[in-house]
């Protein structure tokens, strides 16, 4: 049995105020980087865009293998100082080559790079706030989210302010700075709070640990698959919301707009349920029932959309869901990982945040497209989306069940 030590009594707000820097720095630069790879994506042609979806997954592939072979030979926290560094010292030489006319192969690379620092860089700030809180963290992880709200919304604000004064190449030095900042915060968040596992020594085992741990263990199976289906639900909601906004509103500044107004909706919807209402929701209902929050709410809202596919039903599910997640589901599902050993917070979460997640993307993405060639419109895409939301509400409700008791509580 594990031995568990609270590091945070008497110290809780320091260390949440820590967290939520952290975390602040690694949005911040992931939603410096976003417009960038979502402008190249455009600039390549919509034509290419599921062959860039495809080259992305290999590529993520690839830095996982690295990622984990890292853990397994060096000590953990200087794996995640280099990870980190590596990313802003590519952003400098991305800077570098895209400072004039940027070559195909250097804007195709760029995408890709962007693409996999979004997902690894915050799989790697969960790892290390799993490992530091341990079981209590459950409790403070939406407060600590709602730093990296406030983080997307300077990083995408700071983007819109500077980018057509300064350029887009010079936004990749701001990103390298604030990658930077956060590995500065890395060094100051406290190691492991479980007795029976070394500080910062290296995981050991198999390169190939995360992928052979998710397999063999049905929990963290479980974990993957509820990523997999949020992933995929996702997807569908994203060709829903391309489809009638597409058809409902004809200009393309008043398509900005609205997307923009959703996006600041969610957002602050994010932050009011992060700073208020996760921390008491989760003392009284526990991670096992806030885990089933958000596929609940999607099997209402693809029933409510497929029997009524109009703009204000989208535009209030699409705000709500989205919102949910950030608030609710993605801090109860970064608890889950506080429940397995050292090796499943790093390889196997990493596994599953990139690999899963990529694979989802792939399997929302085509299966999209299927429904869209026989036919399916608009309501029938929609209906398709339910049993997904079904067998996701199912998993979670599993997944619950099988929490250690000081999980689900976070005591």
């Amino acid at each position: 049995m594990d031995v568990v030590i609270n590091p945070l009594a008497g110290r809780e707000n320091r260390l949440v105020a820590l967290s939520g820097t952290y975390f602040f720095f690694v949005t911040a630069s992931c939603y410096v980087l976003r417009p960038i790879r979502d402008e190249l994506a455009i600039a390549n042609g919509l034509d290419r865009l599921p062959w860039m979806f495809t080259a992305t997954l290999v590529a993520t592939l690839a830095a996982n293998w690295v990622y984990s072979a890292c853990l397994t030979w060096f000590p953990v926290r200087s794996v995640i100082s280099w990870t980190y560094r590596t990313f802003a010292g590519l952003a400098i030489v991305f800077f570098m080559l895209s400072s004039g006319v940027a070559a195909p192969g250097v804007r195709f690379c760029l995408f890709l790079w962007i693409s996999v620092f979004n997902l690894l860089a915050v799989s790697v700030f969960w790892s290390v706030t799993s490992d530091a809180f341990g079981f209590q963290g459950g409790r403070y992880f939406g407060r600590i989210a709602a730093g990296g709200t406030i983080g997307a919304i300077a990083g995408a604000g700071a983007t819109g302010l500077l980018v057509e004064r300064i350029g887009v190449a010079p936004m990749l030095l701001v990103a390298a700075v604030l990658i930077e900042c956060a590995t500065r915060c890395v060094a100051k968040v406290p190691l492991p709070v479980r007795a029976d596992e070394p500080g910062d020594e290296p995981l050991g085992g198999d390169v190939a640990g995360g992928a052979v741990q998710t397999w063999r263990s049905p929990f963290l199976l479980a974990v993957g698959g509820y990523t997999l289906l949020y992933t995929v639900s996702a997807t569908f909601l994203y060709f829903e919301q391309a489809a009638i906004i597409g058809a409902r509103v004809s200009d393309s500044v008043t398509r900005t707009a609205l997307l923009a107004r959703m996006d600041l909706a969610v957002n602050l919807l994010a932050l009011f349920g992060q700073v208020c209402l996760t921390h008491r929701l989760f003392l009284l209902f526990g991670t096992g029932l806030l885990l089933s929050a958000l596929p609940l709410a999607s099997v209402v809202g693809f029933s409510a959309l497929g029997a009524w596919p109009t703009l204000g039903v989208l535009v209030v599910f699409q705000v709500l869901r989205r919102a949910g997640h950030l608030a609710i589901s993605a801090p109860m599902r970064e608890a889950l990982f506080t429940s397995v050993d050292r090796e499943g917070r790093y390889k196997a979460k990493s596994f599953i945040d990139m690999l899963v997640y990529r694979g989802g993307d792939q399997l929302g993405v085509w299966s999209s497209a299927l429904l869209g060639w026989v036919g399916a419109g608009v309501s029938g895409t929609a209906l398709a989306a339910v049993p997904v939301a079904i067998v996701w509400l199912a998993l979670s409700i599993w997944i619950g069940t099988r929490l250690p008791k000081a999980v689900a509580s976070g005591q």
